[in-house]
This record gives structure tokens, sequence and C-alpha cells, in this order.
């Protein structure tokens, strides 16, 4: 049977936390009526450098070197003009403004949540196999995540965009006294190794 006894020495170390905090965010998103072409608002927000009239981009005319378009009546899309698809998409996925904004921007605030994970391990023990020589091995590993936030876009099949890093090695390490002043001491690492990963989800 083996005596550790003054022989044998090891420890063991564990820490970790989780914790939630809030990250709103402002987000600029359409209206219902600019979903169904209708910025005549928009129009009211025109001042000095400021132009938010919309032109028709199929009525350019190069006359010389002057571009001249033609402005939407009303600063309104005509409803056959609108892609059915991409209205569609924001009709279904894009919430709508729930604050006034400045300018018809950031008029989406969206109380956004991140998550923090973290957990560490770690060990070592000490072998003192004789008066003259010591084994020493140890291992480490340590885990940290972030989740969130969400993107605005609602109602899809995908989850938060965790952010993860783990990260582990390890080490032998044998130290020797040889006999004699000469020889001294000698230590040798027999082996270390680790490891690194980040990794972002999607």
């Amino acid at each position: 049977m083996f005596n550790g006894k003054d022989r044998l020495f090891c420890f063991f170390a564990h820490e970790g936390f989780a914790d939630a905090y809030a990250t709103p965010a402002y987000f600029t998103v359409p209206t219902a009526a600019e979903i169904q072409g209708d910025f005549s608002h928009l129009l009211s927000l025109t001042s000095g450098s400021k132009n938010y009239t919309l032109y028709d981009p199929s009525t350019v005319v190069l006359n010389g070197s002057t571009i001249t378009r033609t402005a939407f009546p009303g600063n309104i899309i005509p409803s056959n003009r609108l892609n059915p698809i991409a209205t569609n998409f924001l009709k279904q996925y894009m919430p709508g403004p729930n604050t006034p904004g400045v300018y018809d921007t950031n008029n989406f605030l969206s109380p956004e949540n991140t998550v923090d994970k973290y957990h560490s391990f770690s060990g070592r023990g000490d072998v003192n196999i004789s008066n003259k020589n010591k084994l020493t091995v140890s291992g480490r590993q340590s885990y940290w995540c972030q989740t969130g936030p969400n993107d605005i876009v609602q109602n899809l099949a995908y989850t938060q965009h965790p952010i993860c890093r783990d990260l582990w090695g390890g080490m032998i390490d044998d130290v020797h006294t040889w006999p004699g002043a000469a020889a001294g001491l000698h230590q040798s690492q027999l082996a270390e190794f680790g490891r690194s990963v980040h990794l972002r989800y999607r």
C-alpha cells in the first residue's frame, strides 16, 4: 500500500458565476405607412440641407452633365412598384415602432438582455518519489460563454448568437537531484499541453 504521508500533496479548485444584465438598444424600423409605400410624413421634415423627397429611379434623364428625376407624387410609392416579398417580410418579421424617435429614426427600443456564464477548474498533484525525485502533475480548464442580445427581427427559427471561449491545459514535470555537487539539479518537463478554442455560433 502506498503511504502518502509527507509525500503526496494535491489540491483542486473551482470557481464560476452566471449573471444577466440589461443592454437596451435603439433601432430604426419602418412604420406601417412606410411598409405600404407612404412616406408623405417625411416631407414635413425637409428643411435646409435635409431633403426627404423620394424620386422615381425609372424617370432618370441625363441632360448634358445633369441628371434629373421626377419625385413620387406626395412622397408615396405606388403599390404596384412595391415588392410583395419584401412587403410581406417586413409585415411578418419586423416589429413596429414603440417610441417616437428623432426625425423618424431610433423609433424602436429593444429591452435586450445579455447573459454571461463562466466556470473554471484547476488541480495539481505533487509526489515526492524519493528525497531526490519529485513529480508534478497539473491540469486546468475554463469555459466562458456570452449570450445575447437578440436581433430585432422577430418570429424567425434561430437562437441567439452566443460567443464562447473554451480553454484547457496540463503539465507533467519531473525534478531530479543527481548525487554530487557537480551534478546539481535536473528538471525534465515531460509534457505540457493546452488548447484554446473561440467559438461564435449563428
